[in-house]
């Protein structure tokens, strides 16, 4: 984005982009996990529990390690609108998006398994918020669209590690409480 097109920036558009980028993709959301994290809990949802706390750990740490050793800047046009002191790169906010919103179509996908036209409907909004949330900071010249698509592949690589661990944990979860051993799995 250019300095002329965000001055063209009609004041509603920009707020309303603004509202939708902080809520679909805040880092603060790790606060929202941590009572996704709680409903999951009394659920008798146990391991999605645990695990979407250490996903938010885990991402959170892994964007500020990064941003700390790369240090780049924000785009220079953020002086129209306001300073931001810290790094660019990646993403906070698309990375807290993946996360999130990722780690709930993973369990989506678990607890409608076999139930396609219910999953589908479902998950469709918390995929949309993760495609969503990139264009959103670029839009606004919080971020480079690199800095976005580090977020998305931070975030990305986050899930695609927890999913396998998941898809152990659970395997272990299930041959504990009904009594088969490993080789009988």
């Amino acid at each position: 984005m250019t300095e002329a097109s965000l001055k063209k920036q009609p004041g509603y558009m920009r707020s309303f982009v603004t509202v939708l980028s902080t809520l679909i993709g805040s880092p603060w959301l790790g606060l929202g996990a941590g009572g996704v994290a709680a409903l999951f809990w009394k659920a008798r949802l146990r391991v999605e529990a645990a695990m979407m706390v250490c996903l938010v750990v885990t991402s959170t740490t892994l964007r500020l390690l990064l941003k700390g050793a790369i240090r780049r800047p924000r785009p220079s046009i953020l002086r129209l609108h306001k300073q931001h002191r810290s790094s660019s790169f990646p993403s906070g906010h698309v990375t807290s998006a993946v996360t999130f919103w990722g780690w709930l179509i993973v369990v989506g996908m678990h607890l409608f398994k076999g139930k396609y036209s219910t999953y589908r409907r479902m998950l469709a909004v918390p995929t949309m918020f993760i495609a969503l949330v990139g264009p959103t900071r670029v839009y606004l010249g919080e971020h480079w669209l690199t800095d976005t698509l580090g977020g998305y592949l931070v975030g990305g690589a986050c899930i695609s590690t927890a999913i396998p661990i998941y898809r152990y944990v659970r395997k272990k979860e299930y041959q504990a409480t009904n009594g088969k051993d490993e080789g009988q799995a």
